[in-house]
Parts: structure tokens; sequence; C-alpha cells
């Protein structure tokens, strides 16, 4: 092989050792541009998962535990009664799906962390 034809092959490992590089450097950026963001994400269901918790244990299932006491006690109608159950379950039927939805973004958020961490991990430099 010619001077001038390796002198062209290392020319281009170079020119490719830089793209790789540039390469890495976007992918490190967009990685943690992507954690920065799940992070907010994370924060914003937590909260929300928070005040669901809330409503659900200390509203909404106390209401209608009361509300069966209430009813079995005499104190209110069977219409009543009935229009009240039915409001309630309403309710908690909501909370759950809310509850049901949080968890599938989460378990989301959790494939694209192990995608993001073997990504990283496959692509860091080898010695």
């Amino acid at each position: 092989m010619s001077q001038l034809a390796v002198e062209k092959v290392i020319v281009e490992l170079n020119s490719f050792r830089k793209q790789i590089a540039m390469i890495r450097e976007e992918i490190t950026k967009t990685t943690s541009s992507l954690n920065d963001r799940a992070s907010i994400l994370n924060d914003a269901i937590n909260k929300s998962l928070n005040q669901l918790g809330k409503q659900l244990g200390e509203g909404q299932l106390s209401e209608l535990l009361s509300l069966q006491s209430r009813y079995q006690s005499g104190q209110i109608s069977d219409q009543d009664y009935q229009a009240r159950r039915d409001y309630y379950g309403t309710e908690i039927r909501s909370m759950i799906q809310t509850l049901d939805e949080t968890k599938k973004v989460m378990m989301i958020m959790a494939q694209l962390d192990q995608r993001t961490a073997s990504t990283a991990s496959d692509l860091s430099p080898q010695a």
C-alpha cells in the first residue's frame, strides 16, 4: 500500500473518530435533557398521586362509609342514598382510572430509563 493511501485511510479514521465523538456528545446532551424532563414529570406525577391518595383516603371513601352508616341507621332515604352512592362510586372509579393511567406513565418512564442506561453504556468509549 502506498504512503498516500495510508495517509488517506488515517485521515478518514480521524474524521470518523471526530464524528463519533460529536455523536456521543449529542447523545450525552440529549440524555441529560431527557433525564431533566423525566425528573420534572416524575415530580408532577408524585404530587398528583399524593393528592389522589389524600382525596381517596380522606375524602371520597370516608364520605362513602359515612353515607353507608347514615343509610343503615335510617337517617337518609333510599333514593337519596342511591344517588349519593352512585356519585361517590363514579368519583372513586375516576380516581382509580387516573391512578391506573399514572401507573402506565410510570412504567413507560421506567422502560425509558432502562433504555437510556443501556444505550449510554453501549456508547461509552472503549479503553
